[in-house]
């Protein structure tokens, strides 16, 4: 496995934990290049990044392609330089999020 990959891996690992340690159990990697995104196991489809170059663009499309196969809302997370996993960015469809807000009033 290349460096990059390797990275990518580390990161999707620490976003796996971090979901299962705030409640979400059942959530797990799925395996390299699967078409239905990084993590499973949660209410929505994610892809997880860890790139020295922000692709937004790119990522959010796959993401949303993801999500045509599972029927999920999608999100894309992404690692900050120098921070703790629980310091990623998250992004999502201003629909997604308006669906999450409803949930929270």
């Amino acid at each position: 496995m290349n460096k990059a990959r390797a990275k990518g891996t580390e990161f999707e690992s620490a976003v796996t934990n971090y979901l299962i340690e705030s409640g979400f159990e059942h959530a797990h990697r799925l395996p390299l290049g699967s078409p239905l995104g990084d993590v499973a196991g949660t209410p929505m489809t994610i892809e997880a990044k860890n790139h020295k170059e922000m692709a937004l663009g790119t990522w959010v499309k796959q993401a949303e392609n993801s999500s045509l196969k599972t029927g999920k809302r999608w999100a894309v997370v992404h690692k900050r330089r120098g921070k703790n996993v629980s310091q990623a960015y998250v992004t999502m469809s201003l629909e997604t999020f308006a669906e999450l807000l409803k949930h929270l009033t």
